[in-house]
């Protein structure tokens, strides 16, 4: 795909569901035209049916989606599947919803808001005037207690309280984990480049799956009340693990070679200057593992 806004303008597109702490739980990779998706919802609202139907137990999950998911159509559904929703809607999406209009709204003073309720759908439409007016609808949250948030005034030069509406407040709390992700896949993503078309998303997978198992460690570590290990190090150890274990190799190990791993001597495969032959497969490389006074060529 060509997305002109986008740092990265040519690459493939995937939407993902995600944790409020950056976990992704699934992953759909968009093929246009050729994607299964339902006739009677949008694109973006197939992408959130299809992502949530993974999910076991609606009923312990609050999701939250921006504007280009959000619909009023998409509330009433996920209301009758039990799942708990939020999110920014556009003003095309909200069912005509009797709200006061964005260029009025533009107009009143930083804070105000306006929402309209459902009663026979259980759907909530809250308008509210920050930087720019935002337009959120929840299936769940309610409009009140409208909580107090600091912002910066440019004419007074000071930092000001202005009320929320509850609901922004929750929805701004959890959203993020999509981004979260994205971050973390972006740090230390494989540089490794290739001809094929499918080696990107094959580097992606892999990528994803070393996230999420820093993401997993993490998680374990704060109830476990060790200290957090940072994804630069636990790709470290990771890579170590892999390269250090000579059983990658083809040919089965024999019981002389077994103790290797942890003979103390560091085995750490890198460049050498000749090619030679694996002891093992049989298979000349330019990689062996430098680590003993006699020199063990592994592919």
């Amino acid at each position: 795909m060509f997305i002109k806004s986008k740092p990265i303008r040519f690459g493939y597109k995937y939407w993902c569901l995600t944790s409020d702490d950056g976990y992704c739980y699934q992953f759909i990779l968009y093929a246009g035209a050729a994607t299964k998706f339902s006739n009677d919802y949008s694109l973006g609202e197939n992408v959130v049916l299809q992502l949530l139907s993974h999910l076991e137990r609606p009923e312990n999950h609050n999701v939250t989606f921006d504007n280009f998911f959000t619909s009023y159509k998409l509330m009433r559904r996920l209301s009758c599947n039990g799942y708990f929703a939020t999110g920014t809607v556009r003003d095309n999406r909200t069912n005509y919803a009797p709200l006061v209009c964005i260029n009025d709204m533009k107009k009143r003073s930083r804070g105000s808001s306006d929402f309209v309720f459902d009663s026979n759908n259980k759907v909530l439409v809250t308008r509210w005037n920050d930087n720019s007016v935002v337009t959120i609808m929840s299936n769940f949250l309610k409009h009140e207690p409208l909580r107090h948030v600091k912002r910066y005034d440019r004419k007074g030069k000071k930092m000001i309280t202005v009320p929320q509406p509850l609901l922004i407040h929750e929805y701004n709390h959890r959203m993020g984990g999509v981004d979260l992700f994205d971050n973390a896949m972006n740090n230390y993503r494989i540089k490794i480049r290739g001809k094929k078309w499918y080696w990107p998303l094959l580097t992606n997978a892999f990528d994803a799956a070393m996230v999420n198992a820093w993401k997993l460690k993490v998680f374990c570590a704060k109830y476990e009340k060790f200290k957090p290990m940072n994804q630069f190090d636990f790709r470290v150890e990771v890579a170590e693990a892999l390269v250090t274990d000579v059983r990658t190799c083809k040919r089965r190990i024999t019981n002389r070679d077994g103790g290797q791993r942890t003979d103390g001597l560091n085995h750490i495969v890198e460049t050498l200057d000749r090619r030679a032959r694996c002891r093992q497969c049989g298979i000349k490389t330019q990689f062996g593992c430098i680590g003993v006074s006699q020199l063990q060529v592994l592919t």
